[in-house]
């Protein structure tokens, strides 16, 4: 039963803002979504990249769900919040306007085609801009699209994986640790790789310390959610016997195989 008052909806006896339901309406979201193209009531510039490609928004919306604009447009606490003009050098358009798709309920839209350095450098600006939400939007849709195309033959839309994390690990903060290792345990589970690509991994040859880190863990996990100890030593000890405690043929261990680590 639904009990409404003036300032909250209660269902089953919990109270539930009436903002949080106008947000999810359609309607709502598609005008929010049009503001952005008009620059009617917009009160603040974006200058975006080294060209200075200008961006016309609106604070009250951008600052909701990004903690840089958020302190940026502060007055007294920044010069932009007194001019009103913010520059973003360090993001160019490209990916300026898939945030801008974010902040403006538009939502995230993984591409048909995946690329480690564009799907990188839409992470990077949504950490720079202090968008946690867009980054777990990002990873969610990529761990589902691995998870479709686990098995399938190629054409694929994340042709390689473990390049988009070796990317995108380059430029990501050690706090996003949980986002990079769902990445790895559905990549890993997608990808074939060598010992020597282990190594490689291990010793920093392949990516950056935090890509080797979350690999390594991640592979760790891996091996002892689909071995026992005994088929571990066994598989390396003995590789055409059998597990001494599941009696599992050694042969049909999970051990890395041929090489698709990195492009």
């Amino acid at each position: 039963m639904i009990a409404k008052n003036s300032s909250t909806e209660q269902l089953d006896g919990i109270p539930k803002p009436l903002g949080s339901t106008i947000k999810n309406d359609k309607r709502h979201q598609n005008s929010i979504a049009q503001l952005w193209k008009n620059p009617r009531f917009s009160d603040i510039t974006i200058l975006v990249g080294e060209n200075k490609a200008e961006y016309t928004l609106h604070r009250n919306i951008i600052c909701l769900n990004s903690v840089f604009f958020d302190a940026a447009c502060k007055e007294g606490r920044f010069v932009e919040g007194y001019n009103q003009t913010i520059k973003l050098p360090e993001i160019d358009a490209p990916e300026f306007e898939v945030v801008i798709r974010w902040l403006y309920d538009e939502g995230y839209q993984l591409p048909s085609a995946v690329y480690g350095s564009d799907f990188a450098l839409v992470y990077k600006a949504a950490d720079f801009l202090g968008m946690s939400g867009l980054k777990q939007e990002m990873v969610k849709q990529f761990v589902a699209v691995l998870k479709l195309e686990r098995g399938a033959m190629a054409p694929r839309r994340i042709a390689s994986p473990l390049t988009v994390l070796s990317d995108v690990a380059d430029i990501a903060p050690v706090s996003d640790w949980e986002l990079l290792r769902k990445i790895a345990d559905e990549g890993m589970a997608a990808s074939f790789f060598t010992n020597d690509g282990l190594l490689k991994i291990a010793s920093g040859e392949l990516g950056s310390p935090l890509f080797g880190a979350v690999m390594l863990d991640a592979y760790q996990n891996y091996i002892r959610l689909n071995t026992c100890i005994s088929c571990v030593f066994t598989a390396k000890d003995d590789p055409g016997g059998s597990c001494r405690v599941c009696n599992k043929d050694s042969s049909l261990v999970p051990r890395p195989r041929r090489t698709m680590l990195l492009e």
